[in-house]
């Protein structure tokens, strides 16, 4: 009998969650899909820009020197990385469209997955590519000067390592964290719901 009481007094005080209802959870994922692929276009139309002004420089500029038009291409090059990559993600976010609560987690985790590939491959190639054209661009037009060239290429170096070993790990930590959170959102809700 006392097992009883204890089980009502348990029931009396446990604190029931409310979940979310369907048109809720539809529109966090709406807004999801919208702001990630708000971010995806925005993302390839900048770096598109980039590749034709870069490409109408190639052509106007005259009297570029070697290390330059080095800079330029290996920049251009980058920037078609990072177009195509967004591309391809857009096409999954594009196609997310009316999901259960389990395909969206599923979702969720295949984004993560990518986002991780993401961080440790396609962003380490193309911060290379930029690192190496942030390098190469001042060259011509510092050899005048040592004093300017030190100066230059300091803040240069400086940028790239705040770039690398500060800006780009807590960038991805932030965007790992807040899907983190979906997914962990996601996942409790699925489990009540059974």
């Amino acid at each position: 009998m006392e097992d009883l009481n204890n089980l009502k007094s348990l029931w009396k005080s446990a604190k029931p969650v409310e979940l979310p209802d369907a048109a809720e959870l539809q529109q966090d994922i709406k807004d999801f899909r919208g702001t990630k692929l708000r971010n995806k276009v925005l993302t390839v139309t900048v770096a598109v820009l980039i590749v034709i002004l870069s490409f109408a420089a190639l052509l106007l500029a005259k009297n570029l020197w070697l290390s330059t038009q080095a800079a330029i291409l290996l920049n251009m090059v980058a920037c078609i990385v990072l177009a195509a990559t967004n591309l391809r993600s857009m096409n999954r976010f594009i196609g997310l469209k009316d999901f259960s609560n389990v395909d969206f987690l599923h979702f969720l985790q295949q984004t993560q997955r990518n986002q991780i590939r993401y961080y440790k491959r396609t962003e380490v190639a193309g911060l290379t590519l930029v690192t190496a054209s942030t390098l190469l661009f001042p060259y011509q037009f510092i050899t005048d000067s040592l004093a300017m060239a030190i100066g230059i290429y300091t803040v240069v170096v400086g940028w790239i390592l705040v770039l690398w070993f500060y800006i780009r790990p807590r960038s991805f930590s932030k965007h790992s964290k807040k899907l983190s959170g979906e997914i962990g959102r996601f996942e409790s809700i699925i489990q009540q719901a059974l």
